[in-house]
């Protein structure tokens, strides 16, 4: 949230970092299950490690599904 926007509107905090909204442009949200589900790393310096549980994967799934733009 301190880097993406995360919501239906609104520009990213920083202008590199995608709009969750967007990410279905450059990813099938799908595709991106098994690295919440392995944890999310980066050699973005900002950027801190994630690590969702099974239930956390599928809302994360949900949420940005219902979010992109068509």
């Amino acid at each position: 949230m301190s880097c993406h926007a995360i919501g239906r509107s609104g520009a990213s905090p920083r202008a590199e970092a995608p709009p969750f909204r967007t990410l279905g442009q450059r990813y099938r949200i799908e595709a991106l299950e098994e690295a919440l589900g392995e944890g999310l790393t980066t050699g973005h310096p900002d950027m801190p490690d994630f690590q969702f549980s099974a239930e956390e994967v599928g809302e994360v799934i949900a949420y940005l599904n219902a979010i992109q733009q068509r």
